[in-house]
Order: structure tokens, then C-alpha cells, then sequence
């Protein structure tokens, strides 16, 4: 298995245990403060990690 079919895989699994309690009931009181949220995936090598906040405001602001 691939590096980023491991990554694929597990964002899947967050994303199921996102839908599961508590995090469910959690998300849903907190749904009005994330209202605005921004979410950006990107796939980086090993060698461009840690990514800077720098580095994160330019990929929101290209989405």
C-alpha cells in the first residue's frame, strides 16, 4: 500500500469516527463557533513538514 493510499485511508477512518459519538453531539453544539471554519488538504513530503503558518494562509487563500 502507498504512503498516500494510507493517507486516503485513514482521513476515511477519521472521518467515520467523526460521524460517532461523542464527537457527533460535540460537533453539533459547536456547529454555530466552526460556522466560518476553513478546511484545506494538501499532500506534502516528509522533507516539507513541519508545514508554517505562512505556508497554510497561502493554500486557504488559493481555495
Amino acid at each position: 500500500m502507498t504512503q498516500s493510499r494510507q493517507c486516503q485511508d485513514s482521513r476515511r477512518g477519521k472521518q467515520g469516527k467523526a460521524a460517532a459519538e461523542p464527537h457527533e453531539s460535540t460537533m453539533r453544539r459547536k456547529r454555530a463557533v466552526m460556522r466560518d471554519s476553513t478546511f484545506v488538504f494538501w499532500e506534502a513530503s516528509a522533507g516539507d513538514l513541519p508545514i508554517d503558518w505562512a505556508e497554510a494562509r497561502r493554500r486557504i487563500a488559493e481555495n
